[in-house]
């Protein structure tokens, strides 16, 4: 991590201030109370446990309750609740305590976000504004205001403040205008009725997961504190300092959960009642990859067998949106409107619908659903007729009859209707099709049905902003607003194994913490900076998070935490990722590297027949001798031998997308063959090519080839479509014809010759593009790529597991032929938009720039082109050995590997 001395001097100096502020509020206005000190005050019924955010007060909330099992049986809950939420239920109680007052209603978030995107649409016209993102950075921007009670003089203002500083006053104007306040006019309110005394605050508050105290947070304490109420703050910092930190270096990060996810059971096992976690950085990311390696691991170990009591929590907070509930239900609304409206929806959105469920049968007939969606794949279907859908579901389905009755509520309602219409026609529509369908919902199930009344309750709140609203609008409108609003699962009371994102374990304590992946660009937060507020007066008020320094003392703070979150702190970092050498944070450089010693697979109670790895699938046998494909097949089974098995073994690839034609994906690749192939078997040699460009006939016999090629190639494409092709190959063509113009003298040996190439019961079929008779009576084997995926071809011909080997393989076939041929090229022609050159290998000069003698390649400098031939020889035979003998372990090297692969929903690695 590269720093500025001047900006680790300034994090050093922030850090000092910070601690300074803290110690300030604590000696002026709290009064530190461990765990079991809040749960003495908390029995009293005038005390409140206010948390920073909702996250941190699902956590206490739980430890509250694991705490304090004899007090909260008898049917008690704890008081606890947030900061934002708590401002919202006071100006809710303040219109009981003052009933004659004349509120003003309050702007929900996604209200407040319109209400600025109309005001910048309004005032900047003619920008280029991406006007959803800019209200968004103009909203946080006067939150910061208002919370760090920010004033900037004249001579530090800037352009973009004073556009936001104009719009600002109109959005004043326009909450006047409207009768309401936002967020920030609800909490000054609050601050108003606490110093006339119109409010009744709990006798007790203690505060919990304040990393900062803002201006306006330090008016708010001091308020409560000049009223009587008597301030506490929950802090685990007065548990025992960690006694064992612990650094461990594994080989990649699956190896890193793997034994950390073995350390918790184990620990589980022996303290059914404590507590542990695991944290990673960028949980959300990778949240997919954590749950199968957790499943994994359970399963390896027979916990979900022998541990039933184990219960991990592994929830993140996401976007509405992201929850298959939602989409499904926005993909009905979808369906039922373009029904109702166009009699047809489109294919792709229909088939979503049906794979997700959430309707009537959605598990009993979930293979049928599923394979009414690929067969719309496989025959490319675009729109869908209602007649159609009932066909595909059984006209006396369910379902059918159901999304019948759906169609019915949703036309009654008319084109244009209110929001409060549309919400009463989209709930009986839900309830027509039988959501939430046959599932039986979990606690994360009833919590997110609760969030969907939520998302309703929000929606009904716009009628103010919207009078009528069409179908397609309504549907547009709550997507966004669910795009809005996030949703995080409660704690389990039963958790014992939290799994969490690095940024969440300031302030919690656990029996045992392991955190994961501290590389050396790991414990550092991104600056983001909002253009809206100059940078100086950021730096002046000490914003979090939104200052150049402010990365490196959120690192020094988040470490230092680690020494107050648990009495054993486990740190590890991976050794190699993506076939990149990694080294570890700065910060955890200095901890003695120890060695994982896990003896817990040798402890478990095993039960090996429920187990069973099996990457080996059967052999192929002497009468199975066919042609399985191409070179492709050793290239794919190089890169990951499961891969290939799925698809020459199997037959298996990923579904198509509905945007995709299956029967139009090469054609580009294929319309240039075509082309060069025709043109060759004209040309033939240089020379006729030279001369064609001499009488400046050549464009003639281009446009000839292009137009052969077409008919044959194109035959699927619109006449329009057609022609920007053809004048696109015509562009690139004779750009790549100079550069062969340009060439020693050659002649043209082979065109689309195909060989056969057997190993054991493996028979492969190549077709090589180009052979070419060079001047010294050498060939050169040419092999065209017309897509734009450039790769690294000395790198990929030189690993131990050559990839992109289709001229390896054709030099190998090449001289195991009867006639002696002298190779002495291997040559690759880019030929695409991005890019027209050849580049290759060769041991005599071609006259093609890119081409490298091996003398002067990084990687075969030492070798000639016999021994890289004998090298590629072994290489292949291995590969081919294994495909052979069904060996399909599901491995990759880097990331890139697996680019274009269609077996991704099948390995599962991202």
């Amino acid at each position: 991590m590269l720093i500025r001395i001047q900006d680790w001097y300034f994090s050093i100096c922030n850090l000092f201030a910070k601690a300074k502020e803290r110690d300030y509020m604590q000696n002026n206005f709290f009064t530190p109370l461990d765990i079991s000190g809040v749960i003495e005050l908390l029995k009293n019924k005038g005390a409140l446990l206010l948390a920073e955010n909702e996250g941190y007060a699902n956590y206490i909330t739980t430890d509250l309750i694991r705490n304090s099992n004899s007090f909260y049986s008898q049917n008690k809950f704890p008081r606890v609740t947030y900061l934002k939420k708590w401002i919202i239920d006071l100006a809710n109680e303040l219109c009981f305590y003052l009933p004659d007052s004349n509120f003003p209603r309050r702007l929900d978030f996604f209200e407040e976000k319109i209400s600025w995107e109309k005001i910048l649409i309004e005032q900047e016209k003619s920008s280029s504004l991406n006007f959803k993102d800019t209200a968004q950075l103009a909203m946080e921007a006067n939150y910061i205001m208002h919370e760090w009670d920010i004033f900037i003089p004249k001579n530090l203002e800037t352009r973009e403040y004073q556009i936001f500083s104009n719009c600002r006053n109109l959005y004043k104007f326009h909450l006047k205008t409207i009768h309401a306040e936002d967020f920030n006019g609800l909490y000054n309110r609050i601050l108003t009725a606490l110093k006339t005394g119109n409010l009744k605050i709990p006798k007790y508050l203690v505060l919990f997961g304040f990393s900062s105290y803002s201006s306006r947070l330090r008016k708010l304490i001091s308020a409560i504190s000049l009223i009587g109420v008597k301030l506490f703050e929950l802090v685990y910092s007065n548990k025992n300092k960690t006694k064992y930190l612990i650094r461990y270096k594994f080989n990649s990060s699956n190896s890193e959960w793997k034994n950390a996810i073995d350390w918790a059971l184990k620990k589980l096992i022996h303290n059914k009642t404590k507590r542990y976690a695991i944290a990673v950085s960028n949980l959300t990311e990778s949240i997919s990859f954590i749950h199968r390696i957790i499943n994994q691991v359970l399963i390896q170990n027979n916990a979900l067998f022998f541990f039933p009591f184990i219960n991990i929590s592994s929830c993140v907070q996401r976007d509405l949106i992201s929850w298959p509930a939602i989409k499904s239900i926005l993909f009905w609304f979808k369906i039922l409107d373009d029904f109702s409206n166009h009699g047809n929806c489109s294919a792709e959105i229909c088939g979503k619908a049906l794979i997700l469920g959430y309707c009537f049968h959605d598990i009993s007939y979930a293979d049928k659903y599923s394979f009414i969606d690929v067969q719309w794949r496989r025959k490319n279907k675009k729109k869908i007729e209602i007649s159609e859908f009932l066909d595909a579901l059984g006209s006396k389905s369910k379902l059918a009859k159901g999304l019948q009755s759906a169609i019915s509520i949703w036309k009654q309602i008319g084109i244009y209707a209110k929001i409060d219409d549309w919400i009463i026609v989209m709930k009986k529509s839900l309830e027509a099709i039988g959501f939430p369908g046959e599932r039986i919902l979990d606690v994360i199930g009833f919590q997110l049905m609760k969030k969907l009344e939520d998302l309703f309750y929000n929606f009904s709140a716009l009628k103010y902003s919207f009078r009528k609203l069409n179908g397609a609008e309504s549907i547009e409108l709550i997507r966004e607003l669910s795009k809005s609003l996030s949703f995080i699962p409660t704690y389990n009371l039963l958790t014992c194994l939290d799994i969490l994102d690095i940024s969440e374990i300031e302030g919690k304590y656990w029996d045992g913490l392991w955190i994961l992946g501290l590389n050396s660009d790991v414990l550092s937060q991104k600056v983001k900076i909002n253009p809206f507020i100059p940078l100086k007066i950021l730096k002046k008020y000490r914003v979090p998070g939104m200052v150049v320094g402010n990365e490196i003392e959120h690192s020094l703070n988040l470490y230092q935490s680690i020494s107050f979150n648990a009495e054993t702190v486990i740190v590890s970092h991976s050794q190699i990722e993506n076939q990149d050498n990694l080294s570890p944070s700065s910060l955890i450089a200095n901890i003695p590297l120890s060695e994982c010693k896990n003896n817990y697979s040798s402890n478990r109670i095993s039960l090996n027949e429920e187990v069973l790895q099996d990457e080996n699938g059967p052999k192929i046998f002497p009468l199975e001798i066919g042609s399985y494909g191409g070179s492709d097949l050793l290239n794919i089974h190089s890169k990951n031998p499961q891969w290939s098995f799925l698809r020459y073994r199997l037959g298996a690839r990923a579904l198509p997308l509905y945007s995709e034609d299956v029967r139009m994906s090469n054609i580009r690749g294929n319309f240039l063959h075509r082309i060069l192939e025709l043109a060759w078997r004209f040309f033939r040699n240089q020379k006729i090519l030279y001369d064609s460009l001499e009488k400046e006939n050549f464009q003639y016999l281009l446009k000839d080839f292009i137009h052969k090629a077409s008919i044959i190639e194109l035959n699927s494409y619109s006449e329009i479509l057609r022609e920007l092709e053809c004048n696109r190959a015509n562009i690139i063509l004779q750009n790549w014809f100079k550069i062969e113009s340009a060439r020693n003298l050659f002649f043209v040996e082979a065109i689309e010759k195909t060989f056969f190439w057997t190993y054991g019961p493996l028979k492969i079929k190549v077709r090589i593009d180009r052979i070419d008779r060079l001047e010294d009576g050498s060939i050169a084997i040419i092999d065209y790529k017309t897509g734009n995926f450039l790769s690294n071809f000395e790198s990929d011909w030189s690993e131990a597991r050559p990839k992109n080997i289709q001229l390896p393989l054709y030099a190998l076939i090449l001289s195991q032929q009867k006639i002696k041929l002298n190779l002495s090229a291997l040559i690759l022609a880019r030929i695409n938009t991005k890019c027209v050159q050849a580049e290759g290998l060769s041991i005599i000069d071609t006259g093609f720039e890119n081409v490298k003698s091996f003398q002067k390649s990084k990687f075969f400098k030492k070798i000639s082109l016999e021994d890289a031939i004998f090298i590629w020889k072994k290489s292949i035979h291995e590969l081919a050995e294994e495909f052979s003998n069904g060996i399909a372990k599901n491995t990759m090297n880097q990331k890139s590997d697996l680019k274009f692969c269609d077996a991704l929903p099948f390995l599962r690695f991202f």
